[in-house]
């Protein structure tokens, strides 16, 4: 019996560690990692990034709605405050625009 279940639990981490590619919260942990150990990098992460971040977000979200328990509503307000502070950074850093110095200012007479 204890070979049948130490094999069943060894199939289960094999299982859970195939699907992790394909599990949102992975693409949340790595943008929240960041932003927790590098402000510069954060700021500089893509549009594209963005994007696959705000989906996760949503995906999770999404199955967390389904539970009607307290902890899952906790949650699915942190990921909404989570992605409220996340946007308002990202829409807010400046933008970075070239300008011509070899423009003369006109002289005062």
């Amino acid at each position: 019996m204890k070979k049948l279940l130490a094999a069943i639990i060894v199939l289960l981490g094999f299982s859970f560690q195939s699907n992790a590619a394909e599990h949102p919260w992975l693409e949340v942990r790595h943008v929240i990692h960041t932003y927790q150990v590098d402000a510069g990098k954060f700021q500089q992460i893509s549009k594209e990034e963005q994007a696959k971040f705000y989906s996760a977000a949503n995906m999770m979200k999404g199955e967390l709605s389904k539970h009607t328990d307290f902890i899952s509503k906790a949650r699915v307000k942190e990921i909404d405050a989570t992605i409220n502070v996340f946007r308002f950074i990202w829409e807010s850093k400046p933008e970075f625009i070239e300008i011509d110095l070899g423009v003369k200012a006109p002289e005062l007479i």
